[in-house]
């Protein structure tokens, strides 16, 4: 509510232009939303009374998005920005279904992998396993409506980058600085690329130091597998694929970098200053 104390005469003049005129316009021309205005009256003062309803999609401030977080106000943009209006619709940005894309489109290899260790782990027996590719997406809660949700896409499609770019993997070994020695993308679903990203670490940009044990040579590698492993994964679990910038890992003879593009859980925010982040 909106006080504004008028006397008489001219002021009364300014209030009713205020009330029929100008706050309504200001509200529309700078948030897109209508407001009523009422002028009412109370002790013998007249004051202005503004009307807004609650709004179940974001409301912009000239064109721009802000959102608050503790004690601090941001603008929103970015990767932020697409994540917040499109949660806002009740969507998370993988949910969002996808129109050109069809079931029998996505990749055999793709969902052999997913049974295949879905069934090494022994989370699923092998008789559940044992159904089509449609019962099976929709089982793991990837289709909306018939439609594949771009989390599908990404997972057992095997060109997902034509829909969204940078999902890939970029791996480079290094010297000191910027001396880059040689490089591989890894392109295809993430489950393809989840399956030889570990390999292709260990056989191409990993040293290992041999001895023996009596006769038996024993290689040990700089960096532990199941480190590694769980580090990438996690990359390619966490990353915000939306800001379209892919994986990228950094290997030297004593370091490995692991890096990718993610949006902090808004409850940091206050304290980093920004939700959009490099995880390293």
């Amino acid at each position: 509510m909106l006080f504004y104390f008028a006397e008489t005469g001219m002021y009364q003049i300014c209030v009713r232009n205020a009330i029929y005129i100008t706050i309504p316009n200001k509200v529309q021309n700078t948030m897109g939303i209508i407001a009523d205005v009422n002028l009412l009256s109370a002790g013998g003062k007249d004051y202005i009374e503004i009307i807004t309803m609650p709004s179940s999609y974001p409301v912009s401030y000239k064109g721009e998005y802000h959102y608050r977080s503790g004690s601090t106000k941001q603008q929103l943009r970015g990767a932020a920005l697409t994540e917040f209006l499109v949660s806002k619709t009740g969507f998370k940005w993988d949910a969002v279904p996808v129109n050109d894309i069809k079931v029998e489109d996505l990749d055999k290899e793709s969902f052999d992998i997913f049974r295949r260790e879905a069934h090494r782990s022994g989370r699923i027996s092998k008789e559940d396993l044992n159904m089509t590719n449609e019962e099976l997406l929709d089982n793991l809660g990837l289709l909306v409506d018939g439609k594949l949700k771009r989390a599908a896409v990404m997972l057992f499609y095997r060109k997902p980058e034509k829909l969204i770019t940078g999902c890939y993997v970029k791996i480079g070994k290094f010297g000191e600085g910027a001396d880059l020695q040689y490089q591989d993308e890894l392109h295809g679903s993430l489950l393809i690329i989840a399956d030889r990203v570990i390999e292709l670490i260990y056989l191409k940009y990993l040293k290992a130091a041999i001895s023996y044990d009596k006769e038996i040579r024993i290689e040990t590698y700089p960096f532990p597998r199941d480190g590694v492993r769980e580090a990438a994964y996690n990359a390619l679990i966490h990353c915000n694929w939306a800001d379209s910038i892919p994986i990228q890992i950094r290997i030297e003879d004593e370091a490995m970098y692991i890096s990718n593009c993610c949006i902090l859980p808004s409850r940091l925010c206050g304290n980093l200053g920004t939700r959009n982040s490099k995880n390293l």
